[in-house]
């Protein structure tokens, strides 16, 4: 007598827990998924039962931010999941019936790019020998957006501002994420008496827009002003010069936030390449006549002159002094040279 026929396996899968988080995640970061499958089917006895065999946990991928890292689905928490394109499956082999498990947690990193106010919706399917059609599992989760960006100087670093040269920032913007930062904009507070800077690198003008950074990235900016040959005459009391660059974007700050705000301080050090010549213009002199000594005072800058000081004079007191620009006076054997105007190139007597 033959023996009787087994009958097919009916096993019942269903999802007990498919959840995921953080939620809302950031960009950026890493998004876990915790699934917990039951296969519910009673066991009929009889030498038969209601397994669930080749069971496989299968989740489309396509268009979404998203980067399988790990998982521990599998026995001992073991990986059981494989990507190709576009789909992430995991082989969970059998669950017994009446109550069997398979249990564990998915991670996938998350696209610094995907944008903030999204979500990532994701359908879960399950699978298995038995054909065992099972409703789909779903998870959506929202997208956050953090970015750190912080600015910072780049060598060579301006130690000083010399009046009739140039002051250069070289200013970098760095991303340290975790998710790219959006409509990046950098600006500089203004200072009286500078004109605004000439801009090059990553933009050609303030306000400087960077448009988006990258998680990572970092965008360099070349400010360079020129400083007027008078500066630390018109404005004596600026020094040292203060910039205050400043970044924003659309993207908030994490916690702890970066340092979206850096004070450039130089200070003002004029600075004039003089040469002094004393001529009397006769071969020789008579005792007791008058004798006339003309001093030429000349510059080569860069900062303009507004006071001479004359050291080894020896003035007589009959002594008259003509300068053709401003006054000049002596005391012992120093005089001193003010009410000067004198810029590069010029000279004075």
């Amino acid at each position: 007598m033959p023996a009787p026929a087994l009958a097919q396996n009916n096993p019942d899968l269903a999802f007990t827990t498919l959840s995921d988080s953080p939620d809302p995640v950031v960009a950026g970061e890493q998004l876990t998924i915790t699934v917990l499958i039951t296969n519910s089917a009673a066991d009929p006895g009889g030498g038969n039962d209601n397994d669930s065999t080749s069971t496989a946990l299968a989740v489309g991928l396509s268009g979404k931010p998203l980067t399988f890292v790990s998982d521990t689905l599998g026995a001992g928490s073991s990986s059981v999941c494989t990507y190709s394109a576009p789909t992430l499956t995991c082989a969970l082999g059998t669950i017994a019936d009446a109550g069997g498990t398979a249990s564990g947690q998915i991670v996938f990193a998350v696209a610094s790019s995907a944008a903030d106010g999204s979500t990532i919706d994701l359908g879960w399917i399950l699978t298995n020998a038995e054909n065992d059609v099972r409703p789909a599992g779903a998870t959506s989760t929202t997208v956050d957006t953090e970015a750190a960006l912080a600015v910072t100087a780049q060598a060579p670093v301006a130690t000083e501002a010399v009046p009739g040269q140039s002051l250069v920032y070289h200013v970098r913007v760095a991303n340290a994420g975790p998710s790219d930062a959006a409509s990046v904009s950098l600006t500089v507070d203004t200072v009286t008496g500078l004109a605004a800077p000439a801009v090059s690198g990553a933009c050609a003008s303030l306000p400087c827009a960077l448009t988006t950074i990258a998680s990572g990235g970092q965008k360099d900016v070349t400010l360079t002003y020129t400083i007027p040959d008078d500066f630390h005459l018109d404005y004596p009391g600026t020094n040292p010069i203060v910039h205050t660059v400043t970044v924003t974007s659309a993207t908030p700050e994490p916690t702890p936030p970066g340092d979206r705000t850096q004070a450039f301080s130089t200070p003002v050090v004029p600075k004039a390449d003089l040469a002094v010549t004393l001529t009397d213009g006769v071969i020789s002199v008579v005792a007791g006549a008058p004798i006339s000594y003309t001093v030429s005072v000349s510059s080569a800058g860069p900062s303009r002159v507004d006071a001479i000081t004359l050291t080894g004079l020896l003035p007589a007191l009959s002594a008259v002094y003509q300068a053709s620009e401003g006054w000049f006076s002596a005391s012992s054997a120093d005089g001193n040279w003010a009410g000067l105007d004198l810029a590069t190139t010029e000279a004075v007597t």
